[in-house]
């Protein structure tokens, strides 16, 4: 699978950012008196003051509906919905995306792996059994059941993904042949690299915040193509900053997170680490389970950044405990993913879903779980299905 896609207008804004921030790192503060220090010295708050733009841009978030072109519903569609669970990363998209199947005249069913990888390849098989028209895999990759989804694709079964990434992606754990029908359009295309978009984001922020002497712990689950997507964009941001670094990378595994060893990970980079001043979390369920509470047991001073964006983090945000995080609004991701099976189903390039990141920091914390979209998305699809 190719994604469709603008471009990557965002991805670009980023990048230059990125360069100019690579450019302009050299040395850390001091006061030493000399050209090269004095210059280098002005060259981070520049950097800083870069990042900042960035980041007050990204608080805004979108201005961008979806597409309202007509493309009129195509009717009687069965959807499979196969999560590889229903905790905070699982159920938001599984909720957004029944409620778009209900507005578009589609049926849905939830099969639940339970973080059981080994399940989704029965799952899918099941699905194509009962003779389901479309498979939307939620937050799995293509390479969890590689066979399965082929032989899905063999028999005709579309397969839109919510935050998985296709075999042939270049984020794909394990790479392989392309089974994906489609991918949702974003500003930055695909999901791997919307994902890497919030790791750019996330990165500026802590660039801004430490005016470009950060020190981070970055917290790492390499099993995920969107997760690992979001870590490369920040990791690399950092370091090509040159005035902040990623001092460690803490990789951990599904066991290590299911059995609670992750906080052991997490307090021994912390006490290798007396200088790190950040660390990165890569989603919700993380940040709130492991790092927060490791920041809490043994080391005080350091910031948590967080990953999703979802309520918990935003609750964590609102009491301090967390610096920022980034997220998309609302439900927008089910909406997005449905319109993208229509297209696929009418044999259409699928459309724009104007979908893009908000940061999300003490500044415009919401007193809700959910940070609102600034466009009214719902109607803009249903203007475009025709319903």
């Amino acid at each position: 699978m190719r994604p469709f896609g603008r471009g990557r207008r965002l991805a670009s804004t980023a990048i230059a950012v990125g360069i100019a921030v690579g450019i302009s790192g050299c040395s850390s503060i001091g006061s030493s008196g000399d050209d090269a220090q004095e210059a280098g010295d002005g060259q981070q708050v520049q950097a800083a003051a870069a990042a900042q733009s960035a980041v007050d841009v990204a608080r805004d978030g979108s201005s961008e509906g979806p597409s309202t072109a007509s493309r009129p519903a195509v009717p009687d569609k069965r959807i499979a919905i196969i999560t590889l669970s229903l905790d905070e990363s699982g159920s938001v998209p599984v909720e957004a995306t029944k409620a778009a199947a209900e507005a578009i005249g589609w049926e849905t069913t939830v099969f639940n792996a339970n973080h059981d990888i080994s399940q989704v390849s029965a799952m899918v098989r099941r699905a194509v059994t009962a003779g389901y028209d479309g498979i939307m895999p939620v937050v799995i990759d293509c390479s969890y059941a590689a066979s399965s989804f082929q032989e899905a694709k063999a028999q005709g079964v579309a397969i839109v993904p919510i935050d998985g990434v296709d075999c042939d992606d270049p984020a794909s754990p394990s790479p392989g042949d392309s089974a994906f029908s489609a991918d949702v359009s974003t500003a930055d295309g695909g999901w791997a690299d919307f994902w890497r978009q919030a790791g750019v984001l996330s990165a500026q922020k802590v660039i801004a915040e430490s005016n470009d002497q950060a020190k981070v712990i970055s917290v790492l689950d390499p099993e995920v193509g969107v997760v690992k997507a979001m870590s490369e964009g920040f990791n690399d941001t950092i370091e090509a900053s040159q005035g902040s670094e990623v001092v460690e990378t803490v990789p951990f595994t599904t066991p290590d997170f299911a059995s609670g060893k992750l906080t052991v990970m997490i307090q021994t980079a912390l006490s290798r680490h007396p200088e790190a001043n950040y660390i990165k979390s890569p989603f919700s369920s993380a940040t709130a389970q492991y790092v927060v509470p490791a920041l809490s047991s043994s080391r005080a001073g350091v910031q948590a950044v967080g990953g999703e964006g979802l309520p918990s983090e935003i609750g964590l945000i609102r009491s301090g405990k967390l610096l920022s995080t980034t997220t998309m609004p609302g439900q927008w991701a089910g909406w997005a993913a449905i319109d993208t099976f229509n297209s696929v189903f009418a044999d259409q390039q699928p459309q724009d879903s104007g979908l893009t990141w908000t940061l999300v920091d003490s500044s415009n914390v919401p007193s809700g779980d959910i940070v609102a979209a600034n466009v009214d998305y719902e109607s803009a699809y249903r203007t475009a299905w025709g319903k």
